[in-house]
């Protein structure tokens, strides 16, 4: 980042620290996928209104006992969408109850099975803040046969298809290429006031 070489970087969802440790002429190169300092120029999908919809969908459907999968809160998108999911239920007079995990497959299945023990069954919902978080779920209430969505209705970000014999599970479509494609024209193009 120090090369004045570099003419532009892209990153993809920093945390502040990493914002600090870049040299001020490489910060004002730079552009964030998912917000994290207001004074560096960001873009990210609508974390707000894809929860909202989420989470619509499933209290549409009677969902009340709705578990949260989030990754770590370092990410900016992380926060947000657990931000949105606990003001979202508020507002329903519905409990929040949220479980961290990394937004990894084997992390999330330990996560989710160990957090379902322990409440001596499953919620009637899941939401979950990253694709593989989901596919975790799915594959944790095949092993302990629980139907989805029959028994758990499961709701994740980024689109990706769901594992081969997987049914009921839904997807928030993604827009990850087209905010790659911002991202980099917006380094391209230079600094520019209002950019976030």
């Amino acid at each position: 980042a120090a090369d004045r070489r570099l003419a532009g970087l892209v990153l993809v969802n920093p945390t502040v620290e990493v914002l600090a440790a870049l040299p001020a002429t490489t910060l004002a190169r730079t552009v964030t996928l998912g917000g994290c300092r207001p004074d560096v120029p960001s873009v990210d999908m609508d974390n707000v209104g894809g929860v909202t919809q989420a989470l619509e969908h499933l209290l549409a459907g009677g969902r009340r006992r709705v578990l949260a999968l989030v990754g770590p809160t370092s990410m900016p998108c992380s926060a947000e969408r657990l931000d949105t999911y606990a003001r979202r239920l508020a507002g329903h007079g519905l409990p929040a109850r949220s479980l961290r995990s990394a937004p990894l497959r084997p992390a999330a299945g330990r996560a989710f099975a160990a957090a379902t023990t322990a409440a001596g069954g499953p919620p009637d919902a899941v939401f979950a803040t990253h694709e593989e978080q989901g596919h975790a779920v799915l594959a944790e209430c095949a092993r302990r046969g629980w139907s989805v969505p029959g028994d758990v209705e499961v709701v994740s970000f980024d689109d990706f298809p769901a594992p081969p014999g997987s049914r009921g599970y839904t997807s928030l479509s993604s827009v990850t290429p087209q905010l790659g494609g911002t991202a980099v024209r917006m380094v391209v193009a230079g600094p520019q006031a209002g950019d976030h």
